[in-house]
């Protein structure tokens, strides 16, 4: 599965945070991740950094510059 799909299908307050961040044009100071081991922490900062950087849409589109270099 795509980490995209992933996120939006099971991190439902992490898209919340993400698409209010957008909006309002700042985001929290800290993040808290916490799952089950096999979750793919690693995968959803990346994911989240890309969101709060992309230039196309409130989640990272995965074509544009920014969502490219991260």
């Amino acid at each position: 599965m795509e980490i995209k799909n992933y996120i939006l299908e099971t991190q439902d307050i992490l898209t919340k945070i993400i698409s209010n961040s957008k909006k309002r044009g700042y985001f929290p100071q800290a993040v808290l991740l916490n799952g089950e081991l096999e979750m793919p922490v690693l995968d959803i900062a990346k994911f989240t950094a890309k969101s709060l950087l992309c230039e196309n849409s409130d989640t990272a589109c995965m074509e544009c510059d920014s969502c490219k270099k991260i």
